[in-house]
This record gives C-alpha cells, sequence and structure tokens, in this order.
C-alpha cells in the first residue's frame, strides 16, 4: 500500500500463497502507475472545473474530459 509517498510492504494474509520478489514488485510498479493515472484525472477534473460554466438544473458528470448532462 502507499503511505504518502512511501511504499508499505507487509504480508497479505487474504492473497491465499506467497508471491515472488518479482511478481511483489510488478503489483508494487502496478500500484504507483494507478497513483499517477488518479493524480493526472484529479488535475484534468480540476482544469475543467475551473473552466467550467455548470448549469444551475438539472444533474452533470465532471470528469477530465469535461461536463456532461446527465
Amino acid at each position: 500500500m502507499l503511505d504518502g509517498d512511501r511504499l508499505a510492504v507487509s504480508e497479505c494474509p487474504g492473497l491465499g500463497a506467497p508471491i515472488s520478489e518479482a511478481d511483489a514488485r510488478r503489483l508494487a510498479a502496478d500500484l504507483l502507475a494507478r497513483r499517477e493515472a488518479e493524480e493526472a484525472e484529479a488535475a484534468g477534473v480540476r482544469d475543467v472545473l475551473a473552466g467550467a460554466d455548470l448549469p444551475a438544473d438539472g444533474i452533470v458528470v465532471v470528469d477530465a474530459e469535461g461536463v456532461t448532462r446527465a
């Protein structure tokens, strides 16, 4: 798991079996890539909201690609 910017490693009893160090490193890399993608999406949403003219009525969905009326 990520603890701020630190990768925290511990045994996972829910996994059910040991994994290799190589598999653990791949999982860690995937976790870091996911955090990067989530941070990029959040930045995109902030950019969209900064320039958006949101309608006063109805429901909208805002993501990094823009505003969509639901």
